[in-house]
């Protein structure tokens, strides 16, 4: 008789990050020691044999765990080392998480215990070995229960990929003399954050302000720094603990891995890992685009040549650059040169590589519709959702009532999407790359994620949870709602605003669309904020400012929540508190921070965190372009040294005016007019803040901050600086509440602000 066993190895998965990612040497040994739970059943054909069926008893560093085998043609070996090689798939993995020994008790369970086991491994086996079931001989009971588990995982299954330990770095590149900061983060078993963690580090390259780092409560180490020594451009960073493994890791025979049974680990348990991160140090790039057009004003049927110019004004070689250009309705598309670089259907303009000091040329040729569609208030793929974000969502203890989407990363726990929604509706949270949703519900539909999952057995999606990255085109989705929001910006003003009292009031009179500009400033500081408008007419707010706080009082007269649009079109970065938000939110650029609240409306951005709550109330409002046409060119993306960089699009404006009225400008993003350093955003702060600069020239800039008493606290930047407009991090972690300074010194101007550290 057959006897089946194996070892457990370590699972990396990595996070989605702008470095390189490595495994490093794997300190977790199996060893197998008895037949655990199981029973004899006899094989079909080829294999015509009596074996065990069901787990085998094992130690992973002095501690007890089961295994399962997942290769029924080799032989089994007791007390020899096998050594975790890689994660399981996706049926196998939703097995383990789903059934013995993960999980006893359950609806359906075999008793005794070793018959349910013996029907988990002929279920694994049909997966593995391609067993046939149906002729396998034994208890009739046993076989019933392994094709109502294999029927089971294929109609439900999905990937269990958890992480066990990171290192996070935040989302950008580093240029060379960077000082970097990131943190590891350790997971248990069940891929929850785990306490408590002692971490060993190493560099080769650099200085680590520590070697050793204990996890918090929060599963995440505090701030650690890397500090390159003169001229470095690699790193790597090497991190080990004790941190959990998942069910569904596959071990091998470490001497003989392909003549003995390969096993698959059946009953989580926890041992050492050991990580490593290369980090790569490159000069920044320094992108801008312009646009314009050779006409001023237009009319129906008139022929417009627009020059939109890709200008690399760094030091660095960029490569797979591309440009939006979305032709606004009122614009039919004729040709474009260099032929094939753009394309009208996407807007996109394929740049390609763009070395330092160089600049591309495209001309696009339109022309003039006034009969088309000339509607301003569509917002695509997105009109569906109650938020949908570009880029990445962070919040737990909440719930989105109607559909999520998120371009790349949506990290959730204690949370639940589309409760308000009707049974059967679809993609109700689509991620375009990585879910991370442990504990909560998607309720009435589908969760959808497009390359990667990380959750627990206490997540789950009423009608399945499924890998698909065909829902929704968030590039595409990007270009069009920016050009929207630039678009909507242009639109006339016809309503007025008082400003008193710390009382900001918007009064209109339009029964179609009312439009109003304010200051975003206003918003800022302002205690109560209201709009009047004609019963059912639709409402569009747009507020000119980067950093901007929205609290106090909201009220709106006459129309209704469904039909009122706020739109942020140039802000990079919005915090609401304390205020009941009752209208959309379009904000394509910008950080929506939302710590606690209640949004009745939509909610377009690129990132969103916080724990607020956003209540289902689809924006219905409607409205045309009036005199202006607006068209907009502005950077997508661009990747340097095989490392992709997270970049605001930098937009340029081609405006025109029909011939019913004269005025026509035209807009470049060009370098920074002077050096300017913007009050640090949030502030106060815990524990991160960012702060922003501008660069008119190139020249050696150093951003420090000081404690109250002047002390050195850390530098954020200390090297030469191109021309343009930057940010750049601060972490207090490890620091106590109180008054902080920063200073940005150069040739050109010396400044110095402060900022208060709130924990």
């Amino acid at each position: 008789m057959k006897q089946f066993f194996s070892t457990l190895a370590l699972m990396v998965i990595t996070t989605l990050l702008v470095v390189n990612v490595s495994l490093a040497g794997i300190k977790s040994t199996a060893i197998v020691t008895s037949v655990d739970k199981a029973i004899t059943v006899t094989l079909p054909a080829p294999y015509n044999e009596t074996v065990y069926a069901g787990t085998f008893a094992a130690t992973i560093d002095g501690k007890a765990t089961s295994l399962y085998c997942i290769d029924i043609s080799n032989p089994l070996v007791y007390n020899s080392a096998y050594s975790d090689i890689e994660k399981t798939n996706d049926t196998l993995s939703y097995i383990l998480n789903n059934y013995y020994p993960y999980k006893t008790g359950y609806s359906g369970m075999l008793s005794p215990e070793a018959n349910e086991a013996g029907a988990v491994q002929l279920a694994l086996w049909h997966f593995t070995d391609g067993l046939n079931i149906s002729n396998v001989t034994g208890d009739a009971n046993v076989k019933t229960r392994a094709l109502a588990i294999v029927s089971d995982a294929l109609a439900n299954a999905h990937s269990f990929s958890l992480n066990t330990f990171s290192i996070t770095f935040p989302s950008q590149s580093y240029n060379v003399g960077d000082v970097i900061s990131f943190t590891v983060k350790a997971f248990n078993e069940q891929g929850l954050a785990m306490s408590g963690v002692s971490i060993t580090l190493s560099t080769t390259a650099g200085t680590l302000s520590t070697t050793t780092t204990t996890t918090g409560a929060n599963g995440v180490s505090p701030v650690i720094t890397l500090t390159p020594g003169s001229g470095t451009t690699t790193a790597t960073i090497t991190a080990t603990g004790v941190v959990g493994i998942p069910s569904g890791t596959k071990y091998y025979n470490s001497t003989n891995p392909n003549t003995k049974q390969k096993l698959i680990l059946a009953k989580p348990t926890t041992a050492s890992r050991t990580i490593t991160q290369v980090v790569n140090w490159t000069y920044p790039l320094v992108l801008n685009v312009t646009k314009t057009a050779d006409k001023n004003t237009c009319k129906n049927g008139d022929v417009i040549n627009y020059t939109i110019k890709a200008i690399n004004s760094g030091m660095a070689n960029a490569t797979n650059v591309k440009v939006s250009d979305q032709l606004a309705a009122a614009l039919q598309y004729v040709s474009s040169s260099p032929a094939g670089e753009y394309n009208a259907t996407t807007g996109i303009w394929s740049v390609g590589s763009l070395n330092a000091g160089a600049t591309k040329t495209l001309t696009i040729q339109v022309k003039v519709n006034l009969g088309a569609d000339l509607s301003v208030l569509n917002l695509g793929v997105a009109k569906d959702y109650n938020v949908f974000v570009l880029d990445t969502i962070q919040s737990s203890h909440c719930d989105i009532q109607g559909k999520l989407a998120a371009g790349k990363y949506a990290e959730l726990s204690g949370y639940s999407v589309g409760d308000q929604l009707q049974a059967g509706s679809g993609n109700v949270a689509v991620v375009g790359e990585h879910l991370s949703f442990m504990v909560g519900r998607v309720y009435n539909g589908k969760a959808v994620y497009g390359k990667y999952i990380t959750s627990t057995s206490a997540f789950s999606a009423d009608d399945g949870i499924v890998q698909d990255s065909t829902v929704i085109d968030f590039d595409a989705a990007a270009v069009k709602l920016r050009n929207l929001s630039n678009q909507l910006s242009l639109l006339t003003t016809n309503g007025s605003q008082t400003l008193e009292y710390n009382h900001l009031a918007l009064k209109g009179t339009n029964s179609t669309l009312n439009v109003f500009h304010i200051n975003g400033s206003d918003l800022s500081t302002i205690n109560d904020f209201s709009i009047d408008v004609p019963t059912g007419s639709t409402v569009v707010v747009n507020v000119d400012g980067n950093n901007i706080e929205w609290h106090g009082g909201f009220e709106i007269y006459g129309t209704t929540k469904d039909k009122v649009l706020m739109n942020f079109y140039n802000a990079t970065a919005i915090t609401v508190s304390g205020i009941e938000v009752t209208a959309s939110v379009l904000a394509p650029y910008a950080t929506f921070n939302f710590p606690v609240g209640l949004m009745t409306g939509q909610l377009i951005c690129k990132t969103m965190l916080g724990s607020g709550q956003f209540n289902l109330c689809p924006f219905t409002g409607s409205g045309a372009i009036d005199t202006t046409i607006a068209n907009v060119a502005s950077l997508v993306s661009a990747e340097k040294a095989s490392m992709k960089i997270a970049t605001r699009a930098i937009s340029s404006y081609a405006l025109l005016t029909t011939d019913k009225i004269s005025a026509v400008k035209s807009e470049s993003s060009t370098v920074p007019s002077q050096f300017k350093l913007d009050q640090n955003y949030p502030n106060p702060f815990n524990p991160s803040t960012t702060i922003s600069y501008s660069v008119a020239k190139r020249e050696h800039v150093n951003i420090s901050v000081f404690a109250i008493d002047g002390r050195l606290v850390t530098t954020l930047v200390n090297n030469e600086i191109e021309p343009g407009n930057y940010s750049v991090s601060f972490n207090a972690a490890n620091l106590n509440s109180g008054v902080y300074f920063y200073r940005f010194a150069s040739n050109s101007m010396n400044t110095v602000k402060k900022m208060i550290l709130m924990k």
